[in-house]
């Protein structure tokens, strides 16, 4: 008896080290899943199908360049939708370290570039890459419905930033560009000496230096970013000099667009026919609706920087707007022109669009005014 009891206690000493060798080798193979699937995003094969938005069907033969986003923009492969319209990349696309890199799908049809990026840890089995037919920009299709312009005038020179929005709602989709004409077309003062710095911002929300180049008509310009359906803005950059008072001529190449000018406290804007816009407290700045005429003859006085800084109030507050510094601006005149106008530029387009959702409540009836303050002129 004593014989069969030790030879039973070492049979379950076996089992029990064969089940606790079971169970560690379930937990390795759990582990080295986990690690298969977290690796997944970076080693996955990418792969879905190319659609015409303007036909609403798949579209075969498009090249597709897939380029990872990791300390630049690398190309990694190139394909081609086949009669179906779909494409696949089988490729790697680890970044740095071995992690899940970001990467961009870009694609050419019918002459305009379309990219879209894929972010790590995305879906990369069915992605929809969409792409539209061309189409000139003719009349008013295609062409901006909003024009805005900030005017800073200091230190002798003057700061211009002019917005050209677009909104296009084409049916069916298409994108318009003309090589030719280009999307814009604008006057560039002559005492800007034809230097102008050209970006341009489509649907995708990722800006683009664009070149400005002079066409066969004096002092005139234009741009050829494709304007994509959806919401598009070109923006133009440049210096003129200045001096207190001057005459400031805004040209429009286009019928009936609606135009707004922005100019800091301290700055005197008047003209026939100047409308001044209701006030927003966000935006500390003097802001004027112009007539849709083809010239406009401004007077400008006085100087004013926009700037942005925090603003506290006596409880701690990090609000944040709008304020006027009087230094001035030759030393940082681009990094101004990248951080601050634009804020104030996003500010404003929100606030005053032409849209319906961005229109501001119609102002009331204008009371009678002093002889002291003539109509179309008013201190910031």
């Amino acid at each position: 008896m004593s014989g069969n009891r030790i030879i039973l206690r070492q049979a379950n000493r076996s089992l029990t080290v064969a089940a606790r060798k079971r169970s560690r080798d379930r937990k390795g193979a759990v582990v080295a899943l986990c690690f298969l699937l977290l690796a997944a995003p970076a080693t996955a094969a990418i792969e879905g199908v190319v659609l015409n938005g303007t036909t609403g069907r798949e579209q075969a033969g498009v090249e597709v360049t897939l380029l990872k986003l990791d300390q630049g923009m690398v190309p990694v492969a190139t394909a081609r939708s086949d009669s179906y319209g779909k494409f696949r990349f089988g490729e790697s696309v680890a970044g740095t370290g071995g992690q899940p890199a970001p990467v961009l799908l870009r694609a050419e049809f019918d002459g305009v570039t379309y990219n879209q990026m894929i972010p790590p840890g995305s879906r990369t089995g069915d992605v929809k890459l969409t792409v539209y037919r061309s189409a000139p920009a003719q009349g008013k299709a295609g062409a901006p419905q909003t024009h805005i312009a900030l005017l800073e005038p200091s230190g002798g020179q003057m700061i211009v930033v002019e917005y050209f929005l677009y909104s296009n709602r084409a049916q069916p989709p298409v994108t318009y560009a003309d090589a030719r004409q280009g999307t814009l077309r604008f006057y560039l003062p002559p005492a800007a000496k034809g230097v102008v710095k050209a970006s341009a911002t489509g649907p995708g929300g990722m800006p683009l230096h664009e070149t400005a180049e002079k066409t066969d008509q004096p002092d005139t310009y234009k741009v050829r970013f494709p304007i994509k359906p959806g919401e598009s803005r070109i923006e133009l950059t440049y210096l003129v000099p200045y001096q207190s008072p001057m005459a400031f001529e805004m040209r429009s190449l286009y019928d009936g667009l609606v135009t707004r000018v922005a100019a800091p406290s301290g700055v005197t804007l008047s003209g026939e026919g100047l409308e001044p816009m209701p006030e927003n407290p966000q935006i500390k700045a003097s802001i004027f609706s112009l007539p849709p005429v083809r010239s406009f003859d401004l007077s400008i006085s006085g100087e004013g920087k926009l700037s942005r800084e925090k603003e506290s109030s006596g409880e701690g507050s990090d609000g944040e707007s709008i304020t006027i510094i009087p230094a001035p601006i030759h030393d940082q005149l681009w990094w101004i022109l990248g951080s601050v106008l634009t804020i104030l530029a996003l500010g404003f387009y929100t606030l005053y669009s032409a849209g319906p959702a961005g229109a501001p409540k119609p102002a009331p009836p204008p009371q009678p005014r002093s002889a002291e303050r003539p109509r179309g002129k008013r201190k910031a």
